[in-house]
């Protein structure tokens, strides 16, 4: 079984779920470009915003402080369990990113992904990215954060446990190319150098759905 395999992934962040909160939870106090990027995602979306691939909720709560209606969305049941304890209020559901058959079709206004489309092996990001456009409203905003860089990361520990992770880097061009022939129209994509808590350079593309 590949380690991009979502049960895999998901498990990994099962065992991971209670210290990858206590390490993430408050990092958007240090990210102003990260908050100015989910400001206007907020300000400018109307109706559902889903926070896909959740984790613990950090991104879902700041949103909701934006005054969005936001839903959570992660594959991993445990770290849903841990999102739902620290926001009491908001919605988490668990689920794949690949398969949200449970939604209907342009039923959010908006789509927050940061750092989970990582975790799709390269290959299955188109699968992925035509899955959110089913569901995002026409000119609904999608916003991709992701890892820069080229090929795969694969390691067999995270966060001092012993699990197997993997992970998709992307360049920038790549990552665009991705969204626009998914169809998106890109607003913007920039990649920023890391912050002090970072390992390396950051990408992000915010983009419309078409019609």
């Amino acid at each position: 079984m590949s380690d991009f395999e979502p049960e895999k992934i998901a498990t990994s962040y099962d065992v991971v779920a209670q210290d990858y909160a206590a390490k993430f939870f408050d990092e958007l106090d240090d990210k102003p470009g990260d908050r100015a990027l989910l400001d206007d995602i907020a300000t400018r979306t109307n109706g559902i915003i889903c926070d896909l691939g959740c984790g613990p909720g950090h991104v879902a709560r700041y949103l909701a402080t934006r005054g969005a209606d936001v839903l959570g969305v992660d594959l991993s049941q445990e770290m849903v369990a841990v999102a739902r304890r620290r926001n009491p209020g908001l919605r988490f559901e668990q689920s794949n990113m690949l398969d949200l058959g449970w939604v209907d079709a342009e039923a959010w206004g908006g789509v927050v992904a940061f750092y989970s489309l990582i975790h799709i092996v390269r290959r299955r990001v188109p699968d992925a990215l035509a899955e959110i456009r089913r569901v995002l409203r026409r000119g609904g905003l999608l916003a991709v954060g992701a890892h820069a860089g080229e090929g795969e990361i694969r390691a067999d520990g995270f966060l001092g446990h012993h699990v197997p992770f993997a992970g998709t880097y992307f360049e920038l061009d790549e990552l665009r190319s991705f969204i626009d022939d998914a169809g998106f129209e890109v607003e913007r994509a920039i990649e920023r150098p890391p912050y002090e808590r970072e390992g390396g350079p950051r990408l992000y593309v915010v983009a419309k759905r078409g019609a």
